[in-house]
């Protein structure tokens, strides 16, 4: 899955996997909405978190719920709260199923960002496959 973070005049991307378990033959036909939601259910009610080493923020993503960005352990003076930001949270309605086995899920209406006032964005992409031999699911 890519986690797609647009903000004014920057745009990072942050790459997770993410396998779900499905027969590989059914994975050679388009599937319906409806078979993606079900291949995408056993993330429901789940969340995830992760930074680069070395990087001042992070990410926490939480299936069809939102988007975060926080501030690495690393970089939070002692005595201080970590800074954390919604970059925004999910949208149904802006989410779109693209070709193949992958899901767009729109996250928007995040807090605002900068002089301009712009509201914070994300995109997370979802692609369904099959475990490969000798890979645990994630």
């Amino acid at each position: 899955a890519t986690l797609r973070i647009a903000m004014p005049r920057v745009v990072m991307r942050i790459f997770i996997i993410i396998a779900l378990l499905a027969p590989s033959n059914s994975l050679k036909k388009t599937p319906t909405k409806a078979q993606q939601d079900d291949r995408l259910r056993p993330l429901d009610g789940s969340c995830f978190a992760f930074a680069r080493a070395g990087e001042f923020w992070g990410y926490e993503w939480c299936h069809r719920r939102w988007v975060k960005q926080f501030q690495a352990a690393w970089a939070v003076p002692p005595g201080e709260r970590r800074q954390e930001t919604t970059v925004g949270t999910f949208s149904p309605a802006l989410t779109a199923r693209l070709r193949g086995n992958v899901t767009e899920h729109a996250f928007s209406d995040g807090e605002r960002c900068g002089r301009r006032g712009t509201k914070r964005r994300a995109t997370v992409r979802l692609r369904c496959c099959s475990e490969r031999r000798g890979e645990g699911s994630s």
